[in-house]
């Protein structure tokens, strides 16, 4: 797809991570839950759009590492130690598009532009290292764990556009996520809704 063509009238280009710049797989982590010592068999709620609330808390920075394994333990019945239980959460995580690098790159050269994430601690601790060359041309990063707040939560795109100092209706978002960009557009927002291969 191409941005560029696109950005008349804006002032701010936010790109979402997971599914936009970087590679995920909801179901490496269901089926690598699924796979760990004592699981109870209730389904994994994990998904691009629907979640269990404990994993929006632990996105939020509700939650610290160990009190989420816990949480997981008391849910999913988990009898495995943090690590194994990191390990499987981290399963998620693929690696950033090969593209992805050359494509903001391409769109900062011309509209300032941030990242804005739903993510862990441990999600970021694990990809940060892969994404560093990502968000290098990025005025700046938010990641939904240190700010407290989560998409599609209207108030997490409001942070991100007054922290930049650009209106709600002059800043686009690209976004894979349904409800985030259906929250985005309810702002006044320009969305560009990113499926995968587009």
């Amino acid at each position: 797809m191409d941005v560029l063509q696109l950005l008349d009238d804006v002032d701010l280009v936010i790109f979402d991570l997971g599914g936009v710049l970087y590679d995920i797989d909801f179901e490496r982590t269901r089926s690598a839950f699924a796979a760990l010592p004592g699981y109870n068999g209730m389904p994994i709620a994990f998904g691009v759009d629907e979640q269990d609330d404990v994993f929006f808390r632990v996105d939020r920075g509700e939650l610290s590492d160990q009190a989420f394994y816990q949480a997981l333990r008391e849910r999913y019945g988990f009898t495995c130690s943090d690590a194994d239980i990191e390990a499987a959460w981290c399963a998620i995580l693929i690696g950033p598009f090969a593209n992805a690098v050359a494509w903001v790159e391409s769109v900062s050269a011309l509209r300032p532009v941030v990242l804005l994430s739903n993510i862990s601690h441990p999600h970021l601790r694990h990809a940060l290292p892969h994404i560093e060359p990502i968000i290098a041309p990025m005025q700046r990063a938010f990641y939904s764990c240190t700010m407290g707040l989560r998409k599609p939560d209207p108030a997490c795109f409001l942070h991100v556009t007054q922290t930049m100092g650009v209106h709600p209706d002059r800043s686009m978002l690209l976004d894979d996520s349904t409800a985030n960009c259906a929250s985005a557009r309810g702002l006044g927002m320009r969305v560009i809704q990113i499926t995968r291969g587009a």
